[in-house]
């Protein structure tokens, strides 16, 4: 698979940052959530996107970003169908409709590598532990000439936060959520690193049989 033309895509479909109060494994009921909203300013979509798109071509991956090959207009049209509902529940399936199948083909790309995620949750937990992060994703490989799904996986992030209680949600707005988006990038740079619970990992691409 990796010595055929592949397309990458990204799709945001929480837009808001999650502020938990009480420990990340504690019951939902116990924990008051703040929910603040990024998706008016920032399209996660594109940047993060070519980040995976980069990062899979540093694999050997013949990988380039969607919005690259169709544009932004065409990708927002041909990916609105299969997104309904995902932003109930990021381990929906996203669908790939015959309509970006065939925008696909047509340019000469054989498979799209689907990434979603829960968005970014951080939560405020009970001192004196640690503030934590949690990015939960999800990838999903189509074949475009089926349109058959033929792999599918997912990685959750959890790491103790660099921002204080005081200070994550100052840091992570301001300047039009700059913070949250260095954060992404890094968290996404990062989980392409050649270790165990990594996306080489998940891929079977460490010490292959």
């Amino acid at each position: 698979m990796r010595q055929k033309a592949t397309t990458v895509l990204f799709t945001d479909d929480v837009g808001a940052i999650r502020f938990i109060w009480g420990r990340f494994n504690a019951p939902d009921i116990t924990r008051p959530i703040e929910w603040v909203r990024y998706d008016d300013q920032w399209d996660a979509g594109p940047a993060v996107t070519a980040v995976h798109a980069d990062e899979l071509a540093k694999l050997g991956f013949q990988a380039k970003s969607i919005y690259a090959i169709l544009g932004d207009s065409k990708v927002s049209s041909l990916t609105a169908p299969g997104r309904e509902n995902r932003g109930k529940n990021y381990e929906i399936t996203p669908v790939l409709t015959p309509e970006l199948a065939s925008a696909l083909q047509s340019q000469g790309q054989q498979y799209l590598i689907w990434v979603t995620w829960s968005g970014l949750e951080y939560f405020h937990t009970i001192l004196p532990f640690q503030p934590v992060e949690q990015i939960n994703s999800s990838y999903w490989v189509f074949d475009l000439n089926t349109r058959a799904l033929i792999w599918s996986g997912g990685l959750a992030d959890i790491r103790d936060s660099g921002f204080k209680y005081a200070e994550a949600t100052r840091q992570l707005e301001a300047d039009q959520f700059a913070g949250l988006r260095r954060l992404v990038v890094e968290r996404y740079r990062m989980a392409y690193r050649r270790e165990d619970d990594t996306v080489p990992w998940l891929l079977g691409l460490l010490n292959p049989k």
